[in-house]
């Protein structure tokens, strides 16, 4: 590839096989959760497409040159080894198991990183998120709240984040619910 870059590791990944699957590990890792223009692309075009459009030039590399300086150092291996490491996966719209009810979202998630019951994520379920940082209060409205959700067998899908989210997954638990 005359395109080859000094010191880069995206060429021997492509030359490897790089697919859907591991340019999405490497855009997931890469790209703040929630960019509603990276979402959009990423949902449209494929991650393959989007990665391989953004290592050629094919966006603005002066606007996106942090992106791509970062995107020419990841390993997608690396990046699927260490979600490994906590015997967690990460899936994405090519997953069966992938929760449809995700791409109503206004920015669907590039990848979702799932540790236990894959089977939660496909019935009722609410997230309960907020500070990191709660009152007692808060955290007993939020653990309350997923309780009271957790017995009518909603399950609680929040994320791993500390303070109100976690209080959330506390509760329902205390409730005997999934989460």
């Amino acid at each position: 590839d005359s395109r080859k870059c000094d010191g880069c590791s995206h060429h021997e990944r492509q030359g490897r096989g790089m697919n859907e699957l591991l340019a999405r590990a490497v855009l997931f890792s890469a790209i703040e959760a929630g960019h509603p223009f990276w979402s959009s692309e990423i949902s449209t075009k494929g991650a393959l497409a989007v990665y391989e459009k953004l290592l050629s030039s094919g966006y603005d590399s002066i606007k996106n040159e942090k992106l791509i300086s970062t995107l020419r150092q990841i390993s997608a291996d690396q990046v699927l080894a260490e979600i490994d490491k906590y015997q967690a996966r990460l899936i994405t719209p090519i997953d069966a198991d992938w929760p449809e009810q995700v791409n109503d979202l206004a920015a669907p998630p590039i990848g979702l990183i799932m540790k236990g019951n894959i089977s939660a994520l496909h019935q009722q379920s609410l997230a309960i998120v907020g500070t990191r940082n709660p009152t007692s209060y808060g955290a007993r409205i939020a653990g309350d709240f997923a309780a009271g959700f957790a017995d009518r067998e909603w399950a609680i899908v929040s994320g791993g984040a500390y303070g109100i989210d976690s209080y959330a997954h506390k509760g329902a638990l205390i409730a005997e619910g999934v989460t």
